[in-house]
């Protein structure tokens, strides 16, 4: 099954943690980790509220060094119109931190009650109440 796996493990020294990112499609699958401050992934929470989401602005999820583009992007999270009747297209590029030239790149599609779920389990994740939040695929 298709589906985009978030976990976080704060750093009790410091203001950022270990933001974990799993993502599985049928064809490509990969795991890794980026530091990231809490209010990031609470401004990405908050965007995915949006009904409908705008194409023009998606909500995401990205980071990186410098540019973030090309070896510098470590992670990239956009959730987009897939078609008119109300699914979404899921794009994730995720590299390891260390080896960025290992990277996967794949999609997947989802519904907005998935996304909702998804967007509910986030600010728990943050705040080490949870483990995970998962966002489903569908076919």
């Amino acid at each position: 099954m298709d589906s985009l796996t978030l976990n976080y493990e704060p750093d009790a020294e410091d203001c950022v943690g270990q933001l974990f990112v799993r993502v599985r499609t049928a064809s490509f699958s990969g795991y890794g980790f980026i530091w990231a401050q809490p209010e990031d992934v609470q401004e990405f929470a908050a965007k995915l509220e949006a009904y409908p989401i705008d194409a023009d602005d998606p909500p995401m999820l990205r980071w990186g060094f410098d540019d973030c583009h090309g070896e510098n992007l470590i992670l990239d999270i956009k959730i987009t119109p897939a078609d008119g009747v109300g699914n979404l297209l899921v794009a994730v590029e995720l590299a390891d931190m260390y080896e960025p030239q290992e990277r996967v790149r794949t999609s997947f599609r989802t519904t907005y009650s998935d996304l909702q779920a998804f967007r509910e389990a986030l600010p728990p994740i943050m705040r080490g109440e949870e483990a995970r939040a998962t966002l489903l695929g569908r076919r």
